[in-house]
């Protein structure tokens, strides 16, 4: 009987690690092609620290133009756009699900300040972080406590 080394499971243990994220972004995404499944991977890798889109065509063997061609055919977006989406999407769950401070979800999205996160936040989803957050959590309030049970936050229109 053949006896496996240590480092040889932790080969087949990364390996099936990084073929059922490649699943799970592949049913994500519903795109099967390889190198945008890949490209995906490593974004969702360096969602603190994001890669330019030279280093990511690099990581994964392409050319910038060749990946920019490939989202631009599969999502109708550039590498960059594709990123920034994923960054807030991101950014969006960690205000819904934790009691994290506003700089600290856009230090750990990505964002080098708060100002910047905020206004990338508002074009994409049309209200602040913050607004977010307190709307979320009234809704959970909400649906949690009973119908009526809540009082609700009033958010002010800007003038």
């Amino acid at each position: 009987m053949r006896t496996r080394s240590p480092r040889s499971r932790f080969t087949r243990t990364c390996a099936q690690a990084r073929s059922a994220q490649r699943h799970d972004i592949e049913a994500r995404t519903g795109i099967s092609n390889a190198k945008i499944l890949d490209a995906i991977r490593i974004m969702d890798l360096h969602i603190e620290d994001p890669l330019s889109c030279q280093q990511l065509a690099m990581t994964v063997n392409l050319s910038p133009r060749q990946l920019e061609r490939l989202f631009r055919r599969h999502f109708n977006c550039t590498p960059g756009q594709y990123y920034l989406r994923l960054r807030l999407e991101t950014a969006r769950d960690l205000l819904r699900r934790t009691s994290r401070p506003v700089l600290d979800v856009a230090l750990a999205c990505g964002f080098a300040s708060t100002s910047h996160f905020t206004k990338c936040y508002r074009e994409r989803f049309l209200c602040t972080p913050t607004e977010e957050r307190q709307s979320y959590q009234w809704a959970n309030t909400k649906s949690t406590s009973g119908v009526g049970t809540a009082t609700p936050m009033r958010l002010v229109a800007k003038s």
